[in-house]
């Protein structure tokens, strides 16, 4: 009895399991041993072939840095956004007129590019330089990527640089819509260059540019340049401590009145046809457009009188910057810039170090 229920049993462990469940398990348990029998296999092999692991990892070193030194490093990839700017800087101290000439002719050449859409044109500003009477830009919006598949906006920079060339009046300069919006204002890069051991506007700015010319030799580099100019003319206001004092005034009693009349002050606001219009006071154009306005300038001294502020400042001849930026405190030149076709910002980064 007992042999023939040990048979029985014996007959009810040898049949297939049942259920999905179980053959799930059955099957997991038979993968995994070969999976083990390999690993094993494999390991006692290594160990009696050490030099098999040694080239494997020498060659897994040499395929990493290859790698790592063939691939772009760059944080912001370059990309055809549709969009140019380009950058019009005329000498300092240029008119509004010579500068709306030159991009004028300017905007006339860009339009004869195929790939061009449109171009909006603007006189007294641009991205790099900012608003001044000596600067103007030209938007240039190029058609859809399917209509210029021959022409990307790299190439449409490149021909907008060949047809001004010839234009010796000013100062261009073509740069891409950024990729990212809001980060940048061009595609390329943008750093400051501080003066931190409190030179002069002139000794900073030759170092600048001693800088920029070494840059620019980088074949990384396709172009740098600022918009930093110390030579627009201008006029220093020396005020006499002395005299003033003699006229029982204060240095604020003269320098508010030079800011009044040539500056512009901030009065008042008033409401008309449901808009509000802010109050400026300023003298009229033809009284300063000329240093000899000053004497049509009058100061009230500690007596009551109308004492002219030509007795109490001079006017000295100068040139210098239009104006000064600071970055952390210190005095500082921004410079931008792109890295040539198919340089990564990485790579233009280790360049400007």
């Amino acid at each position: 009895a007992e042999g023939q229920a040990d048979g029985k049993n014996e007959g009810k462990k040898d049949a297939p399991p049942k259920g999905f469940m179980a053959r799930f398990r059955v099957a997991f348990n038979a993968a995994y041993d070969a999976l083990v029998g390999k690993y094993t296999r494999a390991v006692e092999f290594l160990s009696g072939h050490k030099w098999v692991s040694l080239v494997g990892v020498l060659g897994f070193g040499v395929g990493l840095y290859f790698l790592m030194s063939s691939t772009p490093s760059s944080f912001v990839p370059s990309e055809d956004m549709g969009t140019i700017f380009v950058n019009v800087s005329l000498p300092p101290a240029s008119t509004l007129e010579r500068s709306t000439a030159v991009n004028t002719e300017v905007d006339s050449l860009i339009r004869s590019i195929p790939a061009v859409r449109g171009t909006l044109r603007i006189t007294g500003q641009n991205i790099l330089a900012g608003a001044g009477s000596a600067y103007g830009m030209v938007i240039v919006r190029l058609k859809p990527w399917d209509e210029r598949k021959d022409m990307d906006n790299t190439q449409v920079i490149a021909k907008i640089t060949q047809l001004t060339s010839h234009i010796r009046a000013a100062d261009i300069r073509s740069i891409s819509q950024p990729t990212i919006t809001g980060f940048g204002q061009t595609s390329g890069f943008t750093f400051q260059l501080q003066d931190r051991g409190g030179h002069t506007t002139a000794e900073f700015y030759k170092v600048a540019q001693d800088y920029l010319a070494a840059l620019s030799q980088r074949p990384e580099i396709q172009f740098a340049t600022t918009s930093f100019n110390p030579g627009f003319p201008q006029y220093q206001l020396n005020v006499n401590v002395a005299k003033v004092k003699e006229a029982g005034l204060t240095e604020a009693n003269v320098l508010n009145a030079m800011q009044v009349y040539y500056g512009g002050l901030y009065a008042t606001n008033f409401n008309q046809f449901g808009k509000q219009f802010r109050v400026m006071v300023q003298a009229d154009t033809s009284y300063r457009a000329s240093p000899e306005g000053l004497s049509k300038i009058f100061v009230r001294n500690a007596t009551g009188a109308m004492a002219p502020i030509t007795e109490f400042v001079t006017l000295t001849r100068i040139y210098g910057p239009e104006s000064l930026n600071r970055f952390n405190l210190f005095t500082a030149i921004s410079v931008n810039g792109s890295p040539k076709e198919g340089v990564s910002s990485g790579q233009a980064l280790v360049a400007i170090s």
